[in-house]
């Protein structure tokens, strides 16, 4: 197994993975429970509100599986970065 040595990540980059998470949260948070909306209560809410009634319910999703792998993307780089520390 190769040991590769971590590098501190400066004040920009841990600003940058902070951002990222905040927009994971709210990604995750307004796809999935529009799509949950849309099916519970036939409205749409949050970002795929704005798209109008011509966005189909399976973008809602869309939004909240990207906002669940930028989630996970930042949570796991921050988990690395704590490991390598």
């Amino acid at each position: 197994m190769m040991h590769v040595e971590a590098q501190a990540w400066s004040p920009e980059q841990n600003l940058l993975r902070s951002d990222m998470l905040w927009v994971g949260i709210v990604l995750a948070v307004q796809g999935i429970g529009s799509f949950l909306t849309e099916r519970i209560w036939d409205t749409k809410f949050g970002v795929t509100a704005l798209l109008g009634d011509d966005a189909p319910s399976w973008v809602s999703l869309a939004i909240g599986v990207v906002g669940l792998i930028i989630l996970a993307f930042s949570v796991s780089s921050r988990s690395r970065k704590s490991v390598h520390s």
